[in-house]
């Protein structure tokens, strides 16, 4: 008889702590899964922040260049504008020069001579008249 009680103690000493560590095994089991979920979802939201911002960079980059192409072609247009509106002022000037009191002879060397020089010539005649 003090076998069987010994052994009852002992089964019933073992069946307590094998609920109890089944108890505390489902619970780290339970913890375990919800970490893992929220690292699952702190890694999701990591990359899609990540993906966000190579899609922001990419358009700015985009809307860069493209800002800095549209610049390029209006300098360009400004400059062959600016080239021909100079290149018809002075066509213009020099024909009024050449009409207005130059004699022909002085005309092919003017035409060597530097624009500031036609124009300070420009303006002295039209102070002297």
């Amino acid at each position: 008889m003090a076998s069987n009680k010994r052994y009852d103690d002992l089964a019933a000493k073992k069946s307590l702590e094998t609920k109890i560590f089944k108890t505390t095994t489902a619970s780290l089991r339970k913890e375990l899964k919800k970490v893992k979920s929220e690292k699952s979802a702190v890694i999701l939201a990591t990359k899609q922040a990540n993906t966000k911002t190579q899609a922001d960079i990419l358009a700015s980059n985009k809307r860069y260049d493209d800002l800095a192409a549209k610049k390029s072609l209006e300098t360009k247009t400004f400059k062959t504008t600016t080239a021909s509106y100079v290149k018809n002022s002075r066509k213009l000037n020099l024909k009024n020069l050449q009409s207005f009191l130059l004699p022909s002879k002085l005309l092919p060397k003017l035409k060597r001579t530097s624009w500031p020089v036609i124009k300070g010539m420009m303006i002295w005649l039209q102070k002297n008249r």
